[in-house]
């Protein structure tokens, strides 16, 4: 925009020609572009626009006299003087990015940059006045030249600045910046053109071959091809104002002028108050022009495009391409206006089809393209349309199959028959057989010359004047055909309904069925790809066949529909597939790898309902070909609405992911970071705010984040996945959801990652993250641990050693204890067994005293006491025996017992039987258990002596389930245990003596039977 007064008399005109350009009628140009109109009410800060610019990080920003906006698709997020003090009155004027990608601006005579998404004051140094959009401009170099009203100002890329005064002929007004080749840095001003001489602050003159030296500099355009389109006008100051009317559009490149390449140019000749020129990715160059328009240099032809009528009397004052392919257009009070391009053509009655419902079509060798419609068939050709119906001839309008022989002619089939049209005339072809012959699904031309007819009761095939029918009696899967297709290597595979996928081979027929792997034994589509592949679309899902192999792919691999009503191929890789919900297409190596095994999922671009505002269902099922790629690449597809057609050329801005962006974070409820303007009636954020965040103890019990998707394409569909590393590895799908949730995270290292996806289907696979750390309480510290740990370590230590001390005192004391009651014991037992025998010794060795017992012989005395001496010695080998330490193992026990047993029951009236174990584990057996084992196996066998009246006697031992059993029984006269005729405490004594070593002693018996005594000792309690 032109500064103060000059906006008031600056005029366009192209010199040197007639007015020609030609005028597109709104109603021809809403067939290229769709509109969107943003103001105020959609959060613009006006709607007066100075400046815009579509950054690398994928916002577009918009400059406006009360604030700059930032617009992600769906938000304009406003900074202005509210929000963002530096910015003074907010009125924002200029825009340029530098090559890391950081946004500069002019606002209220200051320059600024974005510096992690806040505004700051780039120079300290204000502007006085004749700030002109295009006296902005970053280099390639890294470099920021701001051109002002008497100084050029550059910033460096390592943070310096430096300040050219203008002079020497060079006017006090800059009103463009331009970058002819990298690093090179042309001036535009009033006066003429000039080149930038930063080392030696000079300006030198460029001399373009243009009618006047020293013409006005309006705008500079940089192009794709190289170099850079230059806007010049013969505005001149004259008797006190400014006058010209006229203005020159140049190429420069590698040191030369450039105009051949343009026609002669039109003269609009009106006055211009804004001047932009903008070249797209598709190399499309934008320029003024009055009111209401806008003009555009194409293919060497200019146009002026109207705007919408919202619109009609605006003037557009700057234009922008974001990264998708969209063109925006600043107004000078009416805000905003998206231009999309149209991805999609279509073929209406509007247009001339017969009628909208299409159901097949084909590409003749003259280039037509014959539709066949429920209103007969319409022929286009070079943009007109002509229709072959029932007055023509048709036996019906509702055509369903189409095909062109190698002669030419052209095979229509229909509800009610099969007709061709050639020369201009209609003729009917009758099937043998009843009505229902002639119901058409699909024809196909087959190579060898003739035609295959598919219809709902076989296959028929018309080669030189015969027909000659197939049906399940010559191996069809069945009779009802609805697809045909014959391969490379002059096979025909015929999709029927019901009854799968058959081959026609050499003459030989063969079927495949789900059996054999297919998807769906209903078949409404085959393709035969680039590489030999047999690709067959179903009710359910869309197969693969190579080398007799099938892969399938469903919803569950990615797929938008299971149904298939056309398979195409384009030039690029990409199979098209047609449903009644839509259209998608999808790489073939990504399928190709899926039937490898390489890759789980499968990436779609999508093409729903709604699609560039035409609604898409496509035929098929009961009509082929459903669809056709013609010579020139485009695709056609019939519809319920008319005939769809895609250029695949177009539409690579498709496969362009969103970009990410992660806008906010909230702690507790409490903004902690922020990328974009800050809310005056929020606290503001911490002196901490920034990257990497960290979270002191206790202040992120809740945590929120915010994320946003910039593209312009139907952003509300935009789809995102997130996860929190250091919590979770997996993603969670939030759908269309732009905020996360957390809550009680531990103290730790987390990286928050999200990625995105569009209406399409293309995902940001990389995404955006952020990294932040949770700081620990004390008592979750590493510190805490090791001292706490320590702590407790040193705790147990000194318990474990006073446990020890305690320990060993009382095993001292157990042991004084043991070795008392073992004393005790050893003095019990030498008091009963040795005592009485030595007072009987003593007793027998005494003069008679008159008693009957003192009164036997000396002899048999001395025997006496020989008998009660050597009862004596065996006594006290028993009690040493006992408490002998060198014979404490079950082993010695089991010895001693075989050993005493054998040696007492050799001398008695008795048949003994001995039962003890080959061999004995190593165990220990303390000298108490051996004690009181032993006495009780002798009570028991002294028993069975004295008492038992017996012939027989067992002594068994057994260890096992770790006990010791001591088993003696005897065949003797027995007793009834408890009743009358008991005498002694031997059974008593003997049951104490084994309850004392944790056992059980049982007694059986009977009169008559015998007496059996088992004796049960837990091992464990031996040792």
């Amino acid at each position: 925009m032109l500064p103060g007064g000059l906006a008031a008399c600056a005029t366009l005109a192209w010199a040197g020609a007639e007015p020609s350009a030609e005028i597109r009628s709104s109603a021809v140009l809403s067939s290229e572009y769709l509109y969107r109109q943003y103001q105020r009410a959609d959060g613009l800060p006006d709607n007066q626009i100075r400046a815009m610019l579509s950054s690398r990080s994928g916002y577009l920003w918009v400059a406006t006299r009360f604030g700059l906006a930032r617009f992600d698709g769906t938000r304009f997020a406003v900074f202005n003087h509210l929000n963002t003090p530096e910015m003074g009155t907010g009125d924002c004027q200029a825009l340029t990015e530098d090559r890391a990608g950081n946004l500069w601006f002019i606002c209220d005579q200051r320059l600024l940059r974005m510096a992690e998404g806040r505004p700051v004051l780039a120079t300290s140094e204000t502007v006085v006045q004749g700030i002109t959009p295009g006296s902005l401009w970053g280099d390639q170099l890294g470099r920021i030249w701001a051109g002002y009203a008497s100084h050029l100002t550059v910033c460096l890329p390592d943070g310096g600045a430096r300040r050219f005064a203008l002079g020497s002929g060079v006017p006090d007004l800059v009103t463009a910046i331009g970058e002819p080749a990298p690093g090179r840095i042309w001036m535009g001003s009033l006066m003429g053109l000039y080149e930038v001489d930063p080392i030696n602050g000079r300006f030198p003159r460029v001399q373009p071959e243009l009618p006047f030296t020293g013409m006005s500099v309006m705008a500079f355009g940089p192009r794709a091809r190289g170099g850079c389109w230059v806007l010049f006008s013969d505005l001149q100051m004259g008797r006190g104002k400014w006058l010209g009317d006229s203005m020159w559009l140049r190429h420069y490149q590698d040191g030369r002028w450039d105009r051949a390449e343009l026609p002669a140019t039109p003269d609009f000749r009106f006055r211009m108050p804004y001047a932009f020129l903008l070249e797209t990715r598709g190399g499309d160059l934008w320029l003024p022009a009055l009111p209401g328009l806008i003009t555009r240099y194409r293919g060497g032809v200019f146009e002026q495009l109207p705007i919408p009528h919202e619109l009609e009397r605006q003037w557009v004052t700057c234009v922008a391409e974001d990264r998708e392919g969209n063109l925006w257009l600043g107004t000078g009070s009416e805000g905003i206006q998206r231009w999309q391009p149209r991805r999609l053509g279509s073929l209406t009655t509007r247009d001339g089809l017969a009628h909208d419902n299409a159901w097949a079509l084909c590409e003749s060798r003259d280039g037509s393209v014959w539709i066949g419609t429920d209103g007969g068939v319409s022929r286009f050709r070079e943009g007109e349309f002509t229709h072959v119906t029932v007055q023509e001839g048709l036996s019906r309008n509702t055509v369903r199959a189409l095909a062109e022989d190698s002669e030419g002619t052209l095979w229509v089939g229909t509800g009610d028959g099969l007709q061709t049209w050639r020369d201009g005339q209609v003729q009917r072809t009758e099937f043998p057989g009843e009505w229902h012959e002639g119901k058409i699904r699909t024809v196909l031309a087959a190579r060898a010359g003739g035609v295959w007819v598919g219809t709902a009761v076989g296959l028929q095939r018309f080669h030189d004047g015969q027909w000659h029918k197939f049906t399940t009696a010559d191996g069809l899967g069945t009779n009802d055909v609805r697809a045909l297709l014959e391969d490379r290597t002059g096979a025909l595979w015929v999709g029927t309904f019901g009854g799968g996928l058959s081959c026609r081979r050499e003459g030989a027929w063969t079927t495949l069925r789900t059996a054999d792997g297919l998807s769906n034994d209903r078949v409404w589509a085959l393709h035969e790809d680039q590489d030999g592949v047999l690709w067959i679309g179903t009710e359910y899902g869309l197969n693969r066949l190579e080398r007799g192999r099938f892969t399938r792919y469903t919803t569950a691999q990615g797929l938008p529909d299971n149904l298939v009503n056309q398979i195409l191929e384009d030039d690029r890789g990409w199979l098209w597939v047609g449903h009644d919900r839509g259209i998608y297409r999808v790489r073939r190596e990504e399928l190709n790898q899926l039937a490898a095994g390489r890759v789980k999922n499968l990436r779609c671009v999508r093409y729903d309902e709604t699609e560039d505002g035409v609604p898409i269902e496509t035929n098929g099922q009961k009509s082929q070909p459903a669809g056709g790629r013609l010579r020139d690449g485009r695709l056609w597809f019939p519809t319920t609405r008319g005939v769809l057609v895609f250029d695949p050329a177009r539409h690579r801005e498709e496969e362009t992911p969103p970009v990410l962006v992660i806008e906010q974070v909230r702690a507790n409820g409490r903004r902690v970071y922020d990328n974009g303007p800050l809310d005056p009636q929020e606290p503001p954020l911490p002196r901490s705010a920034g990257l990497p965040l960290h979270f002191p103890p206790g202040s992120a019990r809740v945590l929120e984040f915010r994320y946003a998707a910039t593209t312009f394409g139907s952003p509300e569909q935009s789809r995102f996945k997130f996860r929190l590393l250091g919590l979770d590895e997996n993603w969670t799908d939030a759908g269309t959801r732009r905020v996360a949730y957390f809550t009680d995270l531990r103290p730790g290292d987390y990286r928050f990652q999200v990625i995105a996806g569009n209406r399409h289907g293309v995902w940001n696979e990389e995404g955006t993250s952020l990294a932040f750390r949770v700081q620990p309480f004390l008592h979750e510290t590493w510190g805490f641990y090791v001292a706490a740990s320590l702590g407790v370590a040193m705790l147990i230590t000194l318990g474990v050693r006073w446990r020890v001390r305690e320990l060993r005192r009382i095993h001292r004391l157990e042991q004084v204890h043991v070795l008392d009651e073992q004393r005790r014991r050893i003095a019990r037992d030498l008091h009963d067994e040795i005592g009485a025998s030595l007072t009987q010794i003593v007793r027998l060795s005494q003069p008679a005293n008159g008693h009957p017992a003192d009164e036997a012989s000396p002899a048999e005395r001395t025997h006496r006491i020989a008998a009660v001496a050597g009862e004596t010695v065996d006594r006290l080998g028993e009690v040493v025996w006992a408490n002998n330490p060198k014979y404490d193992t079950l082993e010695d026990l089991v010895s001693y017992l075989r050993e005493y047993a054998a040696q007492y029951l050799a001398a008695m009236p008795l048949v003994a039987r001995f039962d003890f174990p080959a061999s004995v584990p190593l165990a220990p057996a303390s000298g108490l258990v051996r004690r009181h084992v032993l006495l009780v196996a002798k009570e028991a066998l002294q028993n069975v002596v004295r008492h038992a009246d017996a012939t027989h006697v067992t002594l068994g031992l057994i260890l096992q389930d770790g006990q010791l059993q001591i088993r003696i029984s005897d065949d003797g006269r027995g007793f009834a245990p408890g009743g009358p005729g008991r005498h002694g405490n031997g059974l008593d004594n003997m049951r104490e003596r084994i309850a004392e070593l944790g056992g059980t002693l049982e007694v059986t018996s009977a009169p008559g039977r015998g007496t059996t005594v088992q004796a049960m000792v837990p091992l464990h309690h031996a040792s």
